[in-house]
């Protein structure tokens, strides 16, 4: 998220997607305020467990943290960088931090792994209505509830061209509900 407030505030970008939670939401706003940018909530959403679709747990109803012991755990990389990694939201959930972890950056690698090895993610759940691939399963996690929240970075007083208010309005109506 650092990358996406230093590229808007520097002109580099008109605008950043970013995602934070509501314990991020008051440090956001206090780095959006100084450098006259806003943000612009689209749409709200939970974190789930993910897991490959042949997995033993892919028929649960929901999967607590002890259901995890002994797995490998996928993390993508982005979400444990910087200031807004979602470090503190896992250890607030009650995700379990030890055990085998693999880091991943691309989505090819984090849907391989989810598929071939005994392991789960636990990451953003968004509601979407297109079909987002059948390869992984969504399951809740049993325990605290975070709530994430995805929302457009531009400056104040500068309108978005269209285009993007067209991009924007396509996200909301795809994930918004």
């Amino acid at each position: 998220m650092e990358t996406a407030l230093e590229r808007v505030k520097n002109r580099d970008s008109d605008m950043g997607i970013v995602m934070y939670s509501q314990f991020q939401e008051k440090k956001l706003r206090s780095l959006i305020q100084p450098n006259d940018l806003t943000v612009r909530e689209l749409f709200t959403g939970d974190f789930q467990v993910r897991v490959g679709v042949d997995s033993p747990l892919a028929g649960r109803e929901s999967i607590s943290a002890s259901d995890l012991e002994g797995l490998f755990r996928v993390e993508k990389t982005h979400w444990l960088e910087g200031m807004f990694s979602l470090d503190f939201e896992m250890e607030y959930m009650g995700v379990p931090r030890s055990g085998r972890r693999l880091l991943v950056n691309g989505n090819k690698t984090y849907h391989e792994a989810l598929s071939q090895l005994p392991s789960y993610s636990v990451g953003p759940s968004w509601s979407c209505k297109w079909s987002v691939g059948k390869d992984l399963k969504r399951i809740p996690f049993q325990g605290p509830k975070v709530l994430l929240t995805c929302g457009v970075i531009s400056r104040k007083n500068e309108l978005l061209k269209e285009e993007y208010e067209n991009f924007i309005q396509h996200l909301i109506e795809a994930y918004g509900g």
